[in-house]
């Protein structure tokens, strides 16, 4: 956040319209160098065995003796943690995009111990659980939502700044007045071409195609993937992406003159 801001001031102060370039290009590689970060450490999380659970992060042992409960908590629509509440002190370990599910940690801990995950009746687990008349499933569900929420926005977010990082690069080198536009349109189709072709890969999920099609609509909507059915809204939302639409053509062409 401060590298973008200062990259605005000195875009500001030195007047050159070709540093706005450097904007989306150092988001670009700040995300992508996180999205290698994370392909390339591919060294443990978490580790469960009979001495208790390691926080691999951050080089924590917590012991069988010492803990008091365990508990798997959903505070909000994007994050899953471990609770882990010891005799002096509570712990959490985050683990959305852990390859893992609350069923295999669940059944770690109880093959390592005599303990059991609880699960925490946070406000929005509750919100799940009415949607899905508290199936058994909820959490192996909520999970799986997470994930692919995460999935969207890693992969999502580096799409749309290369794209305007490279529509920038283009308009700068080419004299037609249009370039950054139809960059800027462009990355729209393939982003939703993305959500789309991410969104049937989730659908293909045992879990998920045992779903109603109204309770994945609505466990959707409190994951903030989509939004309520609304034909006011929709219309709204077409006619101002539209006028945006026109506004970036208007300062497309006006930047490259």
């Amino acid at each position: 956040m401060y590298t973008v801001v200062l990259t605005i001031f000195l875009s500001l102060q030195l007047k050159d319209l070709k540093l706005w370039l450097l904007i989306p290009f150092i988001v670009l590689l700040v995300l992508i160098s996180l999205v290698i970060k994370r392909l390339i450490n591919r060294n443990p999380r978490l580790i469960i065995d009979e001495i208790g659970i390691h926080d691999k992060r951050k080089q924590k042992v917590y012991k069988w003796g010492s803990i008091r409960d365990i508990e798997a908590n959903f505070n909000s629509n994007s994050s899953f943690k471990l609770i882990i509440k010891c005799k002096n002190t509570i712990e959490n370990i985050d683990l959305t995009n852990l390859n893992t599910s609350p069923k295999e940690i669940n059944e770690s801990v109880a093959f390592f111990s005599d303990k059991k995950i609880k699960t925490g009746n946070d406000k929005f687990k509750i919100e799940i659980e009415r949607i899905l008349k508290n199936d058994d499933s909820v959490v192996e569900i909520m999970m799986l939502f997470s994930k692919y929420k995460s999935h969207i926005l890693w992969i999502g977010l580096p799409i749309f700044f290369g794209n305007v990082a490279l529509s920038i690069y283009l308009q700068i080198l080419l004299t037609f007045p249009y370039v950054f536009a139809i960059g800027f349109l462009m990355t729209g189709i393939i982003l939703f071409a993305f959500l789309r072709l991410s969104e049937k890969r989730f659908k293909e999920k045992t879990e998920i195609q045992n779903l109603t099609e109204q309770e994945y609509k609505l466990i959707s909507i409190k994951y903030e993937l989509k939004l309520p059915e609304n034909k006011n809204r929709a219309i709204i939302g077409y006619i101002a992406f539209g006028v945006f639409m026109i506004g970036v053509f208007i300062i497309s062409y006006f930047a490259s003159t």
